[in-house]
């Protein structure tokens, strides 16, 4: 989906590559480090070389290493695919706090909780899904009243971290100028951002873009079903998904058992078909 403005990176990368899995990226202290790569290239993978060769070489046994997330889901992977903690609160022990801990996981929504005297010198900020962190302290969300003092914690974490030799890591599949502005505007256009941008594209989903009403939308889309096109539908919630689905069965019952609804209620292995969604479907 293409947006006239919004979608385009025009800075000039650091460095330009062609990787189906990208090879080694590093960082290094005072800089920003933004990672561009299309989904599927192990962008996930190359932050585990790149946390291990940043402890060796710049963090030492004080520096933090924090990871913050936008999705409990993305907090999850992470925690296991990346060997870092996962900070849990609790109003009568603050013994997961930054302070006790090298390496966190937590979700933006809990910035507020990141104390800034607990930010050592030589710590490491990693921002996966860069564009989605982003819109979302932008526009609120669940920060309710306090989302301008969130945008500021923010800022403060970032100019801590870079101000004492730290570095920070944006990773996002299509890195767009407004989030490139956006970071540097966070940290007042201080420090160098190095841009690394890969260009080998992996597999795109085909995708038609309407502007119909929701019902004129289902609409469309029982048509396409009923010509015995395949569906693959993200929804937003579980309601949403489960709402669709019952739709569906009542106006074409025939095929019930060729609808596979996958979330915390059906016995699907989800984990199982995100890990490879293309190889489930070619099998359904």
């Amino acid at each position: 989906i293409e947006y006239e403005g919004l979608t385009k990176l025009t800075r000039a990368p650091s460095q330009i590559r062609n990787e189906r899995f990208l090879s080694f990226v590093y960082t290094k202290p005072g800089i920003i480090a933004a990672i561009v790569s299309a989904c599927g290239t192990g962008k996930t993978e190359i932050l585990k070389e790149l946390i291990r060769h940043w402890k060796e070489n710049y963090g030492g046994v004080d520096g933090r290493i924090i990871d913050l997330v936008h999705l409990n889901s993305i907090k999850d992977s992470h925690q296991i695919r990346l060997a870092i903690l996962e900070w849990r609160f609790s109003n009568k022990d603050d013994g997961a706090r930054l302070k006790y801990n090298n390496a966190i996981s937590i979700c933006l929504d809990s910035i507020l909780r990141i104390e800034l005297e607990d930010i050592t010198p030589a710590s490491l900020l990693i921002m996966d899904e860069f564009e989605a962190q982003l819109a979302h302290i932008a526009k609120g969300g669940t920060f309710g009243g306090k989302l301008a003092k969130a945008q500021a914690h923010l800022a403060a974490i970032m100019e801590r971290i870079l101000a004492t030799g730290g570095s920070i890591v944006i990773l996002e599949d299509d890195l767009t100028d407004i989030s490139i502005d956006g970071i540097l505007d966070l940290t007042n256009r201080k420090y160098p951002l190095e841009l690394i941008r890969n260009d080998f594209q992996a597999f795109r989903w085909k995708m038609n873009v309407g502007s119909k009403d929701y019902e004129g939308f289902i609409s469309a889309m029982m048509g396409r079903i009923a010509n015995g096109e395949n569906i693959f539908m993200p929804v937003t919630s579980q309601r949403d998904g489960e709402a669709i689905h019952l739709y569906i069965l009542e106006r074409l019952p025939h095929l019930k058992d060729f609808i596979v609804r996958i979330d915390s209620d059906t016995t699907v292995d989800c984990k199982e078909i995100l890990a490879n969604p293309n190889e489930y479907l070619k099998a359904h």
